[in-house]
Formats: C-alpha cells, sequence, structure tokens
C-alpha cells in the first residue's frame, strides 16, 4: 500500500503526533510505503522520518503559513489566494499521481490545499481521507468544503463530540468515522522510580501533593487563571507544576509568570513528558475549547484523575469516577475541585486506577488501529 500524507506546517504536536504515530504503525505493522508532503520544514521533519516516511518538502510562501484573519482580508486576502492557486498546481504536479490512499492531516491543511485535493479527485485514483482534530468555528467551514470531496472524513474525537460540533452533517454522511485520540499505553504508564527521580530534581519535599497540567502556553489555554487559582487556594504542601513551551506568546507567557505563586515551577517544554506524569497527584487541563487532547488519556493512562473543562471530548472521556469537570472561567469552582483533591490523596489514587482502566478498553492504540483498519 502506498501512502501520501499532506501537513501544512512543521510544529509537532497534536495532529503530528498522531501523524508520526500511525505512520510509524503502518510501516512497521503494514508494510507500507509512506511519503508526505510537507508544506513548512520544522520539528515535525525529523519525528516522521524516523517513523519511516519519506519527506518532500514543498515550502509555502511564508506568509500563508500565518495565522489570522489578516490573511484573508483585502488586498493581502487577494494576493495570497493567488500565491496559494499557484502553490497548489505546483504541488499537483510534484507528487506521484499512483497512491492508493492520500491523507490530510488536518483542516488547515485541508483548506490550503484545497485545490490540489481537487485535482487529486479529478485526476488521480487516490482514496482521499481527510482528518479533523480540534473544536472551533474554522472546523465546521472546513468540513463543508471538503465534504464533497473526500472518500472519508475522520474527525478525532468521541462520538457525542463530532455530533456536538456538525450536528446533522455528521449524522447524515456515511463517510464520516469518529475515533477517539489513542495513547500507548506501555509509554505512559505509572514508574515509581521516574516519580521519586524527578520529584528530587525538582525539589519537591516528600509527601507533597503535585498537580501537572501539560499544555501550551497560550490564552486558550486559560494557564493564568490556573495560577492564580492554585495560588489563592493557598494549599499547604502542594506544588503546580507546569509543562510546556509559549512559542510566539511571549506577552502572555510574562502574565502567567507575573500571576504565579512560589510554588508553581516552569519547566518548558520537555521530550519525556511520560516520566513527568509518574511525578504527579492530579492531572489539570483549563482549557477554553479542546477537541480531544492527549494529554488527558496519557494522563489518565499514567494512573492520574483528572481536572478540567467542558469542551470537546472532555465530556465523555472524563466521567465522574476518573475526575471533576468545571466550566471554564469558574475560578471558585477551580479552586474548590484543586482544595477538594489536595484533601483526598487516597481517593485521588482509586481515581487514577479507573482512569488507566477506563484508558485500556477504551483509548489504547490497539482499539484505535483496529477501528481504522476499515478505513485504509
Amino acid at each position: 500500500m502506498r501512502i501520501l500524507a499532506v501537513e501544512r506546517s512543521g510544529l509537532y504536536y497534536g495532529s503530528a503526533v498522531n501523524l508520526r504515530n500511525w505512520i510509524e504503525h503502518y510501516v512497521q505493522a503494514q508494510n507500507a510505503s509512506v511519503d508526505v508532503l510537507l508544506g513548512e520544514s520544522g520539528e515535525i521533519e525529523g519525528h516522521i522520518k524516523e517513523a519511516g516516511a519519506n519527506v518532500t518538502l514543498i515550502g509555502l510562501p511564508g506568509f500563508l503559513n500565518r495565522y489570522g484573519k489578516k490573511n484573508i482580508k483585502g488586498i493581502n486576502g487577494m494576493f495570497n489566494a493567488l500565491a496559494l492557486f499557484f502553490y497548489n498546481f505546483k504541488c499537483f504536479f510534484s507528487v506521484r499521481k499512483d497512491y492508493d490512499v492520500l491523507v490530510v492531516n488536518n483542516y488547515r491543511s485541508a483548506v490550503y490545499y484545497l485545490l490540489f485535493l481537487i485535482l487529486i479527485k479529478l485526476f488521480s485514483k487516490s482514496k482521499i481521507v481527510i482528518r479533523f482534530q480540534i473544536s472551533q468555528t474554522p472546523v465546521k467551514i472546513a468540513f463543508s468544503l471538503v465534504k464533497s470531496i473526500a472518500d472519508k472524513i475522520i474527525v478525532h474525537g468521541t462520538e457525542g463530540y463530532c455530533k456536538r460540533e456538525f450536528g446533522e452533517d455528521f449524522e447524515a454522511l456515511d463517510k464520516v468515522l469518529c475515533i477517539p485520540n489513542p495513547v500507548n499505553t506501555e509509554k505512559y504508564k505509572f514508574n515509581e522510580i521516574k516519580a521519586q527521580q524527578i520529584r528530587r530534581d525538582l525539589q519537591i519535599p516528600k509527601g507533597a501533593f503535585v498537580f501537572l497540567s501539560v499544555c501550551y502556553i497560550e490564552p486558550r489555554k486559560g494557564v493564568i487563571q490556573l495560577v492564580e487559582s492554585f495560588k489563592r487556594a493557598n494549599l499547604k504542601n502542594c506544588y503546580l507544576v507546569h509543562i510546556g513551551d509559549h512559542g510566539s506568546h511571549q506577552e502572555y507567557y510574562d502574565k502567567v509568570l507575573a500571576s504565579a505563586g512560589p510554588n508553581t515551577l516552569f519547566l518548558g517544554k520537555k521530550s519525556n513528558v511520560q516520566d513527568y506524569y509518574s511525578c504527579a497527584d492530579v492531572f489539570v487541563l483549563n482549557s477554553a475549547y479542546e477537541g480531544m487532547p492527549y494529554v488527558i488519556v496519557e494522563a489518565m493512562s499514567s494512573s492520574l484523575p483528572i481536572i478540567s473543562t467542558f469542551s470537546g471530548s472532555n465530556v465523555e472521556v472524563v466521567t465522574k469516577d476518573v475526575g471533576a469537570l468545571i466550566e471554564y472561567n469558574d475560578d471558585a469552582a477551580l479552586i474548590e475541585t484543586l482544595s477538594y483533591y489536595a484533601k483526598h490523596p487516597d481517593l485521588c489514587e482509586k481515581m487514577g486506577q479507573k482512569a488507566r482502566d477506563r484508558v485500556a478498553a477504551l483509548y489504547s492504540e490497539r482499539v484505535y488501529f483496529e477501528t481504522l483498519a476499515e478505513v485504509y
């Protein structure tokens, strides 16, 4: 089987991590040949090469990879549309036309390569699969653009999330498949040795209670609200550890640092994040919106109970026996929940065990790839 995957961005998180994992699976388990058409150089390139894919870099004009409405307004929109038109033709004439499957990795890539997809649909026999990851209005716009082009649309999240986001379109189309994001349960599991080592390295006292948050530091992740709520809770012998980069959000990051109390630790980006789950007692993600965040199932697989918001697939994934969901921007509820968990460590341990059992049954890579078998 020959597969061509298309990815606009060079960043490595979210859908890019999933892309790398399924490339490795299909190269090793299915003996597939996988090529990746990449629109931007970056960290993702090394990861997908490591997974066994061949990479063709056809760089987008730099301004096309910037976020913001200014790219589609006025004269900027005209120039960008023209540049994108020629870029799509360049991609079409630069790749083979005999792939069995063409996979578009996320909704932004689907929009950027829309003309390329139309040309493939017209002049190739490749099966077109488009993957969606995140919950926001642009996803719905992209969905409406590509639903007639794609042979299969994969929405990464729970079925309840899919129905809430796409409504009648989801239920009416046989070509839509809803699959929760998976986790490698062997990689993400509690490790006592790593737990003790990391606590020593971070100089966290023995017996301290640790909340862990793993996310990109940007406004929609609600990091300021989390660190302020933790400080206001004034919990004795408790620590909040945050892992994640801030990228271009320097001003927001400065505000986060200014809001944090003395027992809040910012560790930046970590390549061995799976080890840090072991040092924690509870995982916290305070996002305004999500699709289905990997960090939730990674933390659950690592035997951690969850505190998160009513967003995306969290509603189905985080049941009452494995964690608590609160409304975004409800600081009082967040403080109350942090305080309750810190005062009930035995309950947290029991909930963490149930969280791992739930992940193994519903969100493991084994379950994920068994479901994907009908697509590729």
